[in-house]
């Protein structure tokens, strides 16, 4: 380790990444970016744990390898991580992590207190301030 220097830190965490369709990734030009996190969002098609994790966007499929041991429905919706990898045999995620998407309690809140009020609620509600308004 003595003779490892860390030439540029990464200030990017992976969960900060924005989320790249299946179609935009396969189709894309090979370069060094291959070496930096992609995340993908989709929908689980299979799961073997410890070995792999199939999903699918509304673009493609793509197999990530994984080695966690987590255990999901096989129609979760997912958050997954992970390097591109092409090889002659398939193009997949390596040395992948996932995540199951959850709410939390303040964003169902919140989600709740924005939802667009009734209608007969909306007609029978007198505003009296102009801030209401």
């Amino acid at each position: 380790m003595n003779e490892v220097t860390t030439l540029q830190a990464t200030t990017t965490r992976p969960s900060q990444l924005p989320v790249i369709s299946i179609s935009s990734l396969l189709d894309r030009e090979l370069g060094s970016w291959t070496n930096h996190w992609v995340h993908v969002n989709g929908l689980v098609l299979s799961y073997q744990a410890g070995q792999f994790l199939v999903v699918k966007d509304p673009t493609g499929v793509i197999r990530a390898h994984v080695i966690q041991m987590t255990e999901i429905r096989g129609d979760e919706r997912v958050d997954i991580w992970g390097f591109l990898e092409v090889s002659p045999q398939e193009t997949f995620l390596n040395q992948a992590y996932f995540e199951v998407p959850q709410s939390s309690p303040r964003q169902i809140a919140i989600s709740a207190s924005e939802a667009p009020a009734s209608r007969s609620s909306r007609v029978a509600e007198v505003l009296t301030q102009v801030s209401d308004i």
